[in-house]
Parts: C-alpha cells; structure tokens; sequence
C-alpha cells in the first residue's frame, strides 16, 4: 500500500527523525559519564575509608606498645615513692604526667601493685593542667578485668603483637570523675617487671577516644571541602 504524505508532514518527520536520534546519543553518553562518574565517586570513598582505617589501625599499634614501655621506666623500681600521694613524691606519678603531656590523650594513667592497689597516678592532664586523683589511691583494681587479664597473659596478640591486653571503647568510671566528661576511653594495659624481669604491677592507660575520632572528623571535612 502507497502512503503520500505531503511535504509539511515530510519535513515534520524528518525534524523528528534527526531529532531523537542525536537525542538518544547524547542521552546514552550522559548515562554512561553518570555511572562512570559513580563508580569514580564510589572508588574515592573506597580508598578513603581504606585510609582512614589505616590510620586508626597505625594509631591503634602505637598505643599497644607505649603501655609496655612507660612499664619499663626505671622510676618503677624506686618502691620508696610507691603509694606516695602526689607527683612530688611520687616518681611513677612524674613520669606519667610526662607521658600524657608528651602523648596529648592519655587521661588517666596509673600503676597498681600485685593486689590491685594503686602504686602511682598522674595527677597532670595532658595539657599539663592539675587534676585531682588523690582518691584514686583509695582504690583496689584486683577485680578490674583488665588487670586479671594482663596479670594472666591474656593479651590481644598477632604476628607481631604482644605483651598488651586491649579494651574494646567504653566509659571508664574514674576517667568520668576526673575530667567530669563522658568517660570515653580505649584501655590499655601491661604487666609491670623489675630489673630481675619479675612482674611487681599492671600498667593501665585510658586513652581519650579522640584519638580516633580526629581521625574520622579530618576525613569527613576533607569530603565536605570536595562537595
């Protein structure tokens, strides 16, 4: 069967013809860049949130060793300053200071004796402020899981890891009653050794979780600044 179309029709066809074609290129083309650009997007989260892994991991490692090298200053084996209230007597408690000065995040750090009972406290925040700890020397850690496990050899161990037990993040109690924030700390903790390699005590160390949430916070303006 012959179809006559008249040429307004023709022209109006044609129009279309040519039109949807370069229409539907361009449409596939832009479809292919929005999910090229996607995957590219997805890929740079990816390798970001690979990195901030890294990092906390990196972090992480480090505080696993610090706790065992405060417990080998030599300041422990000076037992005459053992219990001394005070970093002016005590020289464990001057040395912890140090450590949370030099460090930057380490709230809390004391050493108990065999018994549970605290041998040295810092008694200086990590910007060097005063804080009072003196009622932490009224306290018994012999029940504190983190001393039975350390006093057990129960570490958080790998390849190349050991000697340290690890907590998983909680609201430490005493961190609380310190600095009067919420407490939210990762503990680490070692057995202390004399010069003989006899172990005399635990090392605990809270560390403040920002840490680790600087970490997370750089990430996410670093997103914020790309858009």
């Amino acid at each position: 069967m012959k179809i006559n179309l008249s040429l307004t029709k023709k022209l109006a066809l044609s129009i279309v013809i040519t039109g949807v074609i370069p229409a539907a290129v361009i449409g596939y083309l832009a479809i292919r860049t929005a999910n090229n650009m996607a995957e590219d997007a997805a890929e740079g989260i990816q390798r970001t949130s690979a990195n901030i892994c890294d990092k906390i991991d990196r972090n992480l490692f480090e505080r696993y060793g610090d706790v065992q090298a405060f417990g080998a200053n030599d300041a422990v084996n000076d037992q005459k300053s053992w219990y001394q209230v005070g970093s002016e007597k005590n020289k464990i408690a001057a040395a912890a200071n140090r450590y949370a000065n030099l460090y930057g995040f380490y709230l809390l750090s004391y050493v108990v004796d065999l018994e549970g009972k605290v041998v040295a406290a810092n008694d200086r925040d990590p910007s060097g402020k005063p804080i009072d700890t003196t009622w932490l020397y009224q306290k018994n850690f012999k029940d504190a899981d983190w001393f039975k496990e350390s006093l057990a050899g129960h570490f958080l161990k790998s390849d190349i890891l050991d000697g340290t037990f690890v907590q998983d993040l909680y609201a430490d109690e005493d961190v609380k009653k310190a600095y009067n924030n919420d407490g939210l700390v990762i503990g680490f903790s070692a057995p202390v050794k004399d010069s003989t390699g006899k172990i005399i005590g635990v090392w605990h160390n809270c560390a403040n979780f920002s840490l680790v949430e600087e970490i997370v916070s750089t990430a996410y303006q670093s997103f914020k600044q790309s858009g």
